[in-house]
């Protein structure tokens, strides 16, 4: 991650565009390296290289030991809102001590922290704290792992996603199907009403699906499936 940081720098002191073919070259081979320790299941050939790279430049570079000073504040709500209290007052007081030649980006940006209601800022830190296996770019990957996978309902709900759904005029016949997905058939669908889909999938891999569908007797033709898109 410290390496990240260093990526950031060169960003901030010349842009991605400037970079030479060799920068650009060395650093679209570092974000392979970087997808492959966040995900080694991930297919380097489903990433978008170009959004990724855009997202890992978005952001300035970062202190690890201030990152860490910062998560270990806003670990509960009454530290939370400790830490907010702190942040305003300082930033009230370095506006109000400001002379005429503060810098305009500055002191805007002062203004705005000051003039944001201060429950909506709290509420945020808040969520920013539960959500910090998600944001906090120091967290290990497993643990991040486990986070997604703990609270995946939550972050799925309402997310359209594809799903195999029995259709008697679907294009997606068994012998389409992997293994893994027809145990999971198995356990949980029988399109034809009867035994016939389970009798069929339980069958030795090295049989043909379609000769044991089309000696089955307890339905009229194979199983027929379609992709439809369902909400988790």
């Amino acid at each position: 991650m410290d390496e990240l940081q260093q990526w950031r720098q060169r960003n901030v002191d010349s842009s991605y565009d400037g970079w030479d073919s060799d920068r650009k070259k060395e650093f679209d081979t570092w974000i392979q390296k970087y997808i492959a320790t966040l995900d080694p299941d991930a297919d380097p050939t489903t990433v978008d290289m170009d959004a990724t790279r855009r997202a890992l430049l978005s952001e300035r570079p970062v202190d690890r030991t201030a990152q860490k000073q910062f998560w270990d504040s806003v670990r509960t709500e009454t530290e939370a809102e400790l830490f907010l209290q702190d942040y305003r007052a300082k930033a009230r007081e370095q506006l109000a001590n400001a002379d005429t030649a503060i810098d305009d980006e500055l002191k805007s940006q002062l203004e705005t922290i000051l003039s944001t209601p201060y429950e909506r800022q709290l509420q945020k830190l808040v969520d920013m704290s539960t959500l910090r296996p998600v944001l906090d770019e120091y967290t290990h990957v497993q643990d991040r792992r486990l986070f997604f996978e703990k609270y995946s309902p939550i972050f799925l709900e309402g997310v359209e996603m594809e799903h195999l759904v029995p259709d008697p005029d679907g294009p997606i016949g068994l012998d389409d199907l992997g293994a893994e997905l027809r145990d999971e058939l198995v356990r949980e669908w029988d399109p034809s009403g009867g035994n016939a889909l389970s009798s069929a999938l339980l069958a030795d891999a090295s049989t043909p699906l379609s000769s044991l569908m089309s000696s089955s007797t307890s339905s009229d033709s194979s199983p027929r499936f379609k992709i439809e898109m369902i909400p988790y």
